[in-house]
């Protein structure tokens, strides 16, 4: 979720824990029973795709910024929602969990500053 500090200030906590629900709420929705997601930070979420072949996961994070992006809280009578950007990343061989980790970070980096991330634990092509 990008610029969640602003929204906080602009809409009070309440306003932000409502609109990280909701994500948290579609990202789960979204995904097999298999795959996790989980609060990264404040203002990021990490799904861990159990098994997803990595020619498949640049239509899965497509599908996921989708219904992010048209997620929002209705608030002070508007409708209240924040940029969201997904990054990814695949194991490699020789690779760390560190490794994946700063990858998916420079990922995100790349996406915009991005809020919701997805790895592929298996590196399953």
């Amino acid at each position: 979720m990008e610029g969640l500090d602003h929204f906080r200030a602009s809409f009070g906590s309440d306003a932000a824990s409502s609109l990280s629900r909701v994500l948290a709420h579609t990202l789960k929705g979204a995904l097999w029973q298999t795959d996790f997601v989980g609060r990264w930070s404040d203002d990021q979420f990490l799904v861990i795709l159990n098994g997803c072949r990595e020619d498949a996961l640049r239509s899965v994070c497509d599908r996921l910024r989708s219904m992010l992006s048209n997620d929002a809280v209705e608030w002070w009578g508007e409708r209240r929602s924040l940029p969201v950007s997904v990054g990814q990343a695949t194991p490699q061989p020789g690779d760390t969990s560190a490794l994946l980790l700063q990858r998916l970070q420079n990922s995100l980096e790349t996406a915009g500053s991005a809020r919701a991330a997805t790895a592929n634990p298996s590196g399953s092509k």
